[in-house]
């Protein structure tokens, strides 16, 4: 049976043990009723007068929320989003479905708030939210002597269901089991003679202690008895965290800008806003000195740096032949004032158009050295630095003759990294992309892009841009595969053969825009 242990200050369970004699119980038909907390809003938005309402709801203890936003205008436009009790955004949804809908886990209690926007035009909505308190489970066994009668106080929320089941060793015996409520109205109960395990179950109807009781109506034996309380399925998965990881609904949002050229010019003085994410490039002899200058610049200006840096060979790196060197360039990178991205060998499976890999040691050899790396940061005390690869998105296309497994392993990277470009007036978000976003989800990690680009100056160009930041922000809820934490364009023209990549017109004006955007995570 799964567990999912929540804090049990915030739902315990409690026995006292008395002995007493007790009348039995009549055998009623205990009906049961929904065991999700619903709750119901409505009202009206118009996008050119109140286009903003909150509505707070309460919740008990560890749970998930499930939201949806319906209305009836079809030309209208409705956004949804979810706030904690510190007014923090958990979740949103901003596309253009109608219902929207929005699924999160929550841990704490508290009064959590979901905001809608109407975004264009104007309606009237409903919307409902249901919360299901998490699954606890506890383990109670002892000796039940003839006649005794023994109670177990079990604190449960209103509509949470409960159940009880007891088992006992001797054969001879028989255990009966018994559900009260608070007010101590039997609810329901089990006395066969031959049924073992006996079980009762119940929703509740108000919140307090339930008891549970047991009666040793013939003989006498050791029992086991279980109560759960909650919705039982499977526990959330534990995520992992890592240096600089955005909160969910956030993004990084930058670029690489030419030569490791400065952003500010560029981009951050017409923006008004430093690129949160600054992807930079440097050699092997370069790593404690100009790539540490850039990373100590980079988050003394709000941005989170990601560099990448050309080792020796890859065979020598993952035999230790350079542990000396490696301990530098990561002691230099621990000393930066702020989380650091880190990739060793960006594009290895063959950069420059060349569809080999860029060193004899071929993939093996490259996780390999990876590995390596990941060992030294860990032997170090290394806290600050996330370690990714960066690889080809044209790996996930059958026509590469590649398997982007055999560049991969367990255990080593924090996240997937992969450049991604578009070399067409068109979206982005394409195939390749989506098997990108199911192969990270498959291992368990999250996605984001070193570079990418797309063709097109016009607004038609403009709009895409800002599609691919909405799906990348929302990629946390819509069920396609990894979370997508930053996008880094290559704001540039060096090693573009079929063109300059640099930023134009509508595109350029829309890069800026979301610079300042809420959901553009501040890495500080």
């Amino acid at each position: 049976m799964n567990l999912y242990a929540t804090s049990l200050s915030a739902l315990c369970i409690f026995g006292v043990v008395a002995c007493h004699s007790e009348p039995d119980p009549p055998s009623d038909d205990i009906a049961s009723a929904s065991s999700e907390l619903t709750v119901s809003f409505s009202g009206s938005l118009s996008s050119s007068g109140t286009s903003w309402v909150t509505h707070s709801f309460t919740v008990d203890a560890a749970s998930t929320i499930d939201v949806e936003l319906s209305w009836p205008t079809a030309s209208a436009d409705l956004n949804l989003f979810l706030y904690s009790p510190s007014g923090e955004t958990i979740a949103f949804q901003n596309g253009a479905a109608r219902p929207e809908v929005l699924t999160a886990h929550v841990d704490a209690p508290g009064t959590y708030k979901i905001g809608i926007k109407c975004k264009t035009g104007s309606t009237s909505y409903a919307a409902t939210v249901d919360v299901t308190p998490d699954y606890v489970e506890q383990v109670f066994s002892g000796n039940a002597a003839a006649n005794a009668w023994i109670e177990y106080q079990v604190p449960v929320l209103a509509d949470q269901p409960i159940q009880a089941s007891l088992g006992w060793t001797t054969a001879s015996a028989n255990l009966n089991l018994f559900l009260y409520d608070p007010s101590g109205t039997l609810i329901d109960f089990a006395n066969g003679t031959t049924e073992k395990p006996e079980t009762v179950s119940a929703v509740a109807a108000v919140s307090g202690n339930y008891k549970v009781a047991i009666k040793a109506k013939t003989g006498s034996s050791n029992y086991t008895l279980t109560v759960g309380v909650g919705e039982q399925g499977e526990p959330p998965v534990p995520e992992h965290e890592y240096p600089g990881r955005p909160a969910k609904g956030t993004l990084y949002w930058g670029a690489g800008v030419g030569g490791n050229a400065s952003p500010v010019s560029r981009h951050e003085t017409p923006a008004g806003h430093p690129l949160t994410v600054h992807r930079t490039f440097f050699q092997w002899n370069q790593r404690t000195s100009s790539m540490i200058t850039m990373a100590n610049d980079d988050s003394a200006h709000g941005r989170l740096p990601w560099v990448s840096v050309k080792p020796p060979s890859w065979a020598e790196m993952a035999n230790g032949t350079h542990d000396a060197a490696i301990d530098q360039m990561l002691t230099a990178l621990d000393a930066v004032d702020g989380p650091v991205w880190l990739t060793i060998h960006h594009e290895p499976e063959g950069g420059g158009g060349v569809n080999a890999p860029d060193d004899p040691a071929g993939p093996a050899g490259h996780v390999a050295m990876n590995q390596r790396v990941r060992q030294r940061m860990s032997a170090l005390g290394v806290d600050n630095v996330a370690l990714a690869p960066i690889l080809m998105s044209y790996t996930w296309n059958s026509v590469s003759g590649r398997n982007p497994e055999e560049w991969w392993a367990p255990g080593i990277y924090d996240f997937l990294g992969v450049d991604h470009y578009k070399d067409a007036e068109a979206s982005p978000i394409d195939s390749v992309w989506s098997s990108v976003r199911l192969f990270a989800a498959d291992k368990g990690v999250e996605l984001a892009v070193g570079e990418w680009g797309m063709r097109g100056t016009n607004a038609a160009a403009g709009d895409r841009m800002e599609a691919f930041y909405d799906h990348a922000a929302n990629s946390h809820l819509d069920g396609q595969g990894a979370r997508v934490v930053g996008l880094s364009y290559f704001d540039s023209g060096l090693n573009s053969p079929s063109g300059s990549w640099e930023l134009q017109g509508e595109q350029l004006t829309t890069f800026w825009a979301l610079l300042g955007d809420p959901r553009t995570a501040d890495p500080q």
